[in-house]
């Protein structure tokens, strides 16, 4: 399984409430009138990271083909409305490409509460995530907890 990572924030004028709902929106659009290869994804608010302060979003597709398919149906009919309101609300964006290592959260994203990023693998019972290929900076590794790990990064699922 690969996971696509998308790191995003707001233009300093979108509002707050407003961005974070056409994220939701994009999300359950995807949900709705999934992408072949396509299991699920995420957003979770407010990442405080060294490479960006924004929002975090996560993409989980079967294989390479399969997010090949939703870069390029993500901005088709019936998802292009929905995806072009968040974008045009941006003013960053930066993103990887990890694969699951070990373990498993099975496709509940939303069960996430925490990450702790590193450039070690985490020894810590999480699923572990290793980077592919990356298309901004980001840390080489990441494991996801389903409960606030010590010294993880809190996450906040945003949901539809």
């Amino acid at each position: 399984m690969l996971a696509y990572v998308f790191w995003h924030s707001p233009a300093a004028a979108a509002d707050a409430d407003a961005y974070e709902a056409a994220a939701v929106a994009f999300h359950a659009s995807l949900a709705a009138a999934p992408p072949p290869g396509f299991r699920a994804s995420a957003a979770f608010a407010r990442a405080p990271l060294p490479w960006l302060d924004g929002y975090e979003d996560w993409y989980l597709v079967e294989d390479w083909a399969a997010l090949g398919v939703l870069n390029t149906t993500a901005v088709q009919a019936p998802h292009r409305t929905v995806h072009d309101d968040v974008a045009h609300r941006s003013v960053t964006g930066t993103g990887a490409v990890y694969a699951l290592a070990r373990g498993d959260l099975g496709l509940d994203l939303g069960a996430v509460r925490s990450a702790t990023w590193s450039d070690e693998p985490g020894n810590d019972g999480g699923a572990l995530w290793q980077r592919q290929l990356v298309l901004g900076p980001a840390p080489e590794f990441c494991t996801m907890h389903a409960d606030a790990a010590g010294g993880a990064v809190p996450r906040s699922p945003l949901t539809p």
